[in-house]
């Protein structure tokens, strides 16, 4: 049995629960300082020192190695100082597609009136910008004819196998398209689920109005964000039980 268990029990009782707030406060039992390479050399070079002195009885070698030693537990001491009382919180999480990597902020608030040295928080510019709409409307996609252009044609859909689908447009007028599951018979659930994923990203990034269908749900065609959001949940949570 290795101490990994143990440690972890230890600490998974002594760390607590985050309020409903969804915050987490240091206390004085949740501050937790640990050797670090250097800190341990930190500590060897003390005993070396301090078996120096012992071996010839010299004042001048116990003075230093007991000073090094106050100083180390004063460092310790503010540094404990320092971190309790702080809150955590958890700050804004980007949505992500399966394989992608995903960021977590983590906030650190400061309740107390006292300062806290050597602590700095750093906030991220938000990324928004509008793109531009162009002339023509995505209205969805369909089965590959001869005298398509190729300039329509959705060549990652060919890269994935999943055969020649020419994207459609419907000029300047706003039409309603629809990204429906029964339209693409002959794939597995999963495949499906990639196809339709990849088809609400283009039309979200096209400013698109789009709807989407699936076995026991249906969104609504529109558009922005906040619908690109809500269709990629429905495709995430597809097949879960609710």
């Amino acid at each position: 049995m290795t101490l990994a268990k143990p440690i972890r029990w230890f600490l998974d009782s002594r760390i607590a629960a985050p309020d409903p707030r969804g915050r987490v406060r240091l206390a004085y039992r949740q501050v937790f300082i640990l050797p670090t390479a250097r800190g341990w050399g930190f500590a060897l070079l003390l005993l070396l020192m301090l078996l120096g002195a012992i071996n010839y009885n010299n004042s001048l070698g116990y003075g230093l190695t007991f000073l090094l030693a106050g100083l180390g537990q004063v460092a310790l001491y503010h540094t404990y100082r320092n971190l309790t009382g702080l809150e955590l919180r958890a700050g804004a999480t980007r949505e992500v597609c399966a394989g992608e990597a995903a960021g977590f902020e983590l906030l650190l608030h400061n309740p107390a009136a006292r300062d806290r040295p050597a602590l700095q928080a750093a906030r991220q510019p938000s990324e928004a910008g509008d793109q531009g709409r162009g002339s023509d409307d995505f209205r969805g996609f369909r089965q590959f004819h001869s005298g398509d252009s190729l300039r329509h044609v959705n060549w990652k859909a060919v890269a994935r196998g999943q055969g020649m689908l020419t994207k459609e447009f419907g000029g300047d007028r706003v039409e309603e398209c629809w990204l429906d599951w029964a339209t693409l018979e002959g794939l597995d659930t999963e495949a499906r689920l990639s196809v339709l994923c990849r088809w609400v990203l283009d039309a979200a990034r096209e400013q698109r109005h789009f709807g989407l269908r699936l076995p026991g749900v249906s969104l609504g065609p529109d558009q922005g964000p906040a619908h690109r959001d809500r269709c990629l949940r429905a495709l995430a949570a597809h097949g879960l039980a609710p």
